[in-house]
């Protein structure tokens, strides 16, 4: 039947102590409000790892702030709403600064030889040095590359990957595997998968998807081909999701969007402006690997086309105006038919069987 979600997001962490969470509160705060110093950018990043309900307290000031968004007369707020600049600046500065670690000491000079840039400036600059080196395309030689790896209508498989790693693929979906030294990388060219990602920190794990980069070290994550777009949701860790301006150019600083934590959802369309940054159930991400169907605040069209991926004579939507109606159902993937009859029922459509056994809802 059709079910709402509630969302996690006014729950705060009790395990966190008053002052972790009032910390956390500045943090977010603080991040929204404009660029980091080094010191400052070198400061969160040992708050953050300092204690595990760090990021936990922080996770949840991020979700109040970016859910204040749908509470009216907080237009004043906008500035504070808008993603954080930890999600542009912090998690590049950090792995800049492990690698400038490991490296030879004429490097490290060369890194900062003629830099005389103010300290103000010095974590975006790293961060952008960090992510410059990741392309769309493969930058070095391949060393594993597979043909592509398919499912059926209805068809869920799991695909271990060389480094350990497991890809659960969707029905009806596809994907390509292609790792080489510099990186792992994947690319989706059909309906949905769920990545298991073995950490390496030396070697990133990309998903490649339409329009859509995305990049973690070792994490739990879905990445779904919408109609207008494509959704990210993560169980587990964290993840940047990027859409590069320039497809065939190195990635830019400017091109990251957004980090990712556990129980966090990001939509990047084809076209326009990132959506903000959802607040889910970490539980629902990936449902479909247990037989479960959910959608919360869903479009219509996106749930059709998810729904073909499980039926074979296919479902057709020819009702004017619901195609964009945000829709949230809960099925079993073994029962289309309850899902449509659920859907025509609460949005008052007619159901018609087509020559061919394509269902239409009108």
């Amino acid at each position: 039947m059709m079910m709402v979600k509630r969302n996690r997001t006014d729950e705060r962490v009790d395990a966190a102590p008053d002052e972790t969470v009032r910390e956390a509160d500045r943090w977010s705060i603080r991040l929204a409000d404009g660029p980091l110093s080094a010191d400052e950018a070198r400061a969160f990043n040992q708050w953050m790892a300092a204690d595990a309900t760090h990021e936990s307290a922080f996770r949840s000031a991020q979700a109040l702030r970016h859910e204040m968004a749908h509470l009216p007369m907080l237009d004043r707020y906008d500035d504070w709403m808008r993603p954080s600049l930890y999600e542009r600046v912090v998690g590049g500065f950090a792995r800049f600064r492990a690698r400038l670690a490991r490296a030879r000491p004429f490097q490290r000079r060369a890194a900062f030889a003629g830099s005389a840039i103010a300290a103000a400036g010095v974590a975006l600059v790293m961060a952008a040095a960090n992510l410059v080196a990741i392309s769309p395309t493969p930058s070095a030689p391949v060393i594993a590359a597979e043909p592509p790896v398919q499912t059926g209508i209805a068809e869920v498989r799991d695909v271990a990957l060389p480094d350990g790693s497991v890809v659960t693929i969707g029905a009806a979906s596809s994907i390509r595997v292609a790792f080489s030294d510099e990186e792992r990388r994947i690319i989706l060219s059909a309906g949905e998968a769920f990545f298991d990602v073995v950490k390496d920190a030396e070697r990133p794990f990309l998903v490649v998807a339409e329009n859509t980069i995305v990049r973690v070290l070792g994490t739990k994550f879905d990445v779904s081909l919408a109609t207008d777009g494509v959704d990210v949701a993560v169980s587990e860790g964290r993840v940047e999701v990027i859409r590069p301006e320039a497809p065939r150019e190195a990635i830019r600083e400017q091109d990251v969007k957004h980090v990712l934590l556990a129980g966090q959802k990001v939509t990047t369309p084809h076209r326009g402006r990132v959506e903000p940054v959802q607040t889910i159930d970490a539980e629902d991400v990936a449902a479909w690997r247990r037989g479960e169907l959910v959608w919360t605040d869903t479009p219509l069209k996106d749930i059709i086309a998810d729904l073909n991926r499980y039926s074979e004579g296919g479902i057709a939507l020819r009702a004017g105006g619901v195609a964009d109606l945000d829709y949230t159902l809960s099925v079993q993937a073994d029962d289309v038919s309850r899902a449509v009859r659920l859907i025509a029922a609460s949005l008052d459509l007619d159901v018609v069987e087509a020559p061919g056994g394509e269902i239409v809802l009108r």
